[in-house]
């Protein structure tokens, strides 16, 4: 494992599990929302973000942390050599977003950009998790599926497999 990308829905866990990784098995670790979001949460032009991506995915060895454009995720599943997809269930990640949300209620999170409050973010979040639970997990699911082919594939769905992986480091 030297090109890592650990994708999934939000409040997932995909952070913290990218964090103990790149610790573990030192490899430089990129946050995909440093360069999603500037300031005041407004997206990165998509030919921007792209040009981000093919820098890092340049590299040698990487974890690239976080969801991103659907656009942009076949980039990344071509130069990854593991995907690491964290499907927990939709309640669970609902929980451990609001449970985030609250914790960073009057603070930045470390990994938005400037002028990016939390609190005011929640409901947008909320929506985006439902979104990409019906929506776009069909489609990730399909992808997935084709990849296992060539690269290895690893789908977390619940906090004991999480758990359980992380042990494994």
């Amino acid at each position: 494992m030297q090109r890592i990308i650990i994708i999934g829905n939000a409040g997932g866990g995909k952070t913290t599990l990218a964090r103990a990784l790149a610790e573990k098995l030192r490899l430089p670790l990129y946050m995909l929302d440093t360069v999603q979001w500037q300031p005041g949460m407004k997206l990165t032009p998509l030919d921007e973000l792209e040009k981000v991506l093919n820098g890092w995915t340049d590299e040698e060895k990487w974890i690239i942390e976080g969801f991103g454009p659907m656009e942009l995720m076949p980039l990344r599943f071509k130069r990854a050599d593991t995907i690491i997809y964290l499907d927990l269930p939709l309640m669970q990640h609902l929980l451990w977003v609001l449970k985030r949300q609250a914790q960073f209620a009057f603070k930045k999170r470390p990994e938005l950009p400037p002028d990016s409050p939390t609190l005011p973010m929640t409901w947008d979040i909320v929506k985006a998790l439902f979104k990409i639970h019906y929506k776009l997990r069909p489609q990730l699911l399909k992808m997935l599926e084709e990849e296992r082919t060539f690269k290895k594939v690893v789908r977390i769905r619940s906090k004991g497999e999480l758990a359980e992986f992380l042990k494994e480091f």
